[in-house]
């Protein structure tokens, strides 16, 4: 599996995590090829931060082929981890079956968390 992080700039041109209330936000996107069956695991850390919080899909390159979706815990609605989370493509927007294309191309996210 493969996949690139690219840090996408505010209106000032700023990259980095930048606070939000007691937490820290950041843009980014996320590249992936030789996608495996089971998904991506993208680290906190990738995103400049230590732990994550929440995260939202703000736009997808293959939007009307990929559904694109972060996965959590059914109990508990817990991403995978405090310090990373795991994203799911399907191929078929009505199934939840995995694409067989491993090169999925660019998810935008925007990931809170804390340094």
């Amino acid at each position: 599996m493969t996949h690139t992080i690219t840090f996408i700039a505010d209106h000032k041109g700023y990259t980095k995590p930048k606070a939000v209330g007691d937490e820290y936000v950041v843009d980014v996107c996320v590249d992936s090829t030789n996608m495996p069956s089971g998904g991506v695991t993208v680290l906190a850390s990738e995103c400049g931060l230590s732990t994550i919080t929440c995260v939202t899909i703000t736009g997808a390159e293959n939007g009307n082929h990929y559904k694109i979706v972060p996965e959590i815990a059914a109990e508990t609605g817990a991403y995978e981890s405090s310090s990373s989370f795991k994203l799911h493509y399907a191929d078929d927007l009505s199934s939840g079956s995995t694409t067989s294309d491993t090169n999925v191309g660019s998810v935008r996210l925007r990931v809170w968390g804390n340094l």
